[in-house]
């Protein structure tokens, strides 16, 4: 019996450490969501628009909504699932970059600082209506349609334009729609 409970501290302790692993990783996560935001703004204020800072902002979302929910932390995975499906809506053009967008992604920052403030402290409570937020989420939500991409003119092989993602799909639109040049190359190895 001693070895059991002896083992069990051993075991409890190693949660804890994982648990504050995953606690600090998530931290910084936020901390460059933040960063990235700031940035975000800054190029929308100048009359820019960066798609790799939006995919950046998306893949920093998307590992804190997985790593939340498997340690347990479901309002951190939720409002993840929440934040990543607009970021989504961002990258594939069906929701514009405008203030108020920027305005629910920085309130979302702020949800998940006080969220993972109560994590890191269970006697803190998070005042965070997710409902609302959801709410505001929706609102802004672009359309679900898939946009069709037919470039018949540009002799793009079917073959090609069958396995790319829908994100790769609207990039390629929107490199055609602003006079981007667009190569095809054959490769072919021994």
């Amino acid at each position: 019996q001693r070895r059991g409970r002896r083992r069990m501290t051993v075991d409890g302790d190693q949660s804890d450490s994982v648990r504050d692993e995953f606690l600090s990783e998530a931290q910084e996560i936020i901390e460059s969501l933040s960063r990235d935001l700031l940035l975000l703004d800054h190029g929308q204020k100048e009359g820019s628009n960066d798609p790799e800072l939006v995919n950046d902002v998306f893949r920093g979302v998307h590992p804190l909504k997985g790593l939340a929910g498997m340690f347990g932390y479901a309002q951190l995975s939720a409002l993840a699932h929440a934040l990543e499906n607009l970021l989504d809506d961002l990258r594939l053009g069906r929701v514009s970059l405008t203030q108020e967008v920027l305005d629910v992604l920085f309130e979302g920052v702020e949800n998940f600082q006080r969220l993972l403030g109560e994590a890191k402290n269970p006697a803190e409570r998070a005042d965070v209506d997710l409902l609302r937020y959801a709410e505001s989420l929706e609102r802004l939500a672009g359309p679900t349609v898939p946009e069709k991409l037919t470039l018949d003119e540009y002799e793009m092989d079917p073959g090609v334009l069958a396995v790319l993602t829908e994100y790769e799909e609207h990039r390629l639109r929107t490199s055609i729609e602003q006079g981007v040049a667009i190569y095809r190359l054959k490769v072919r190895f021994s």
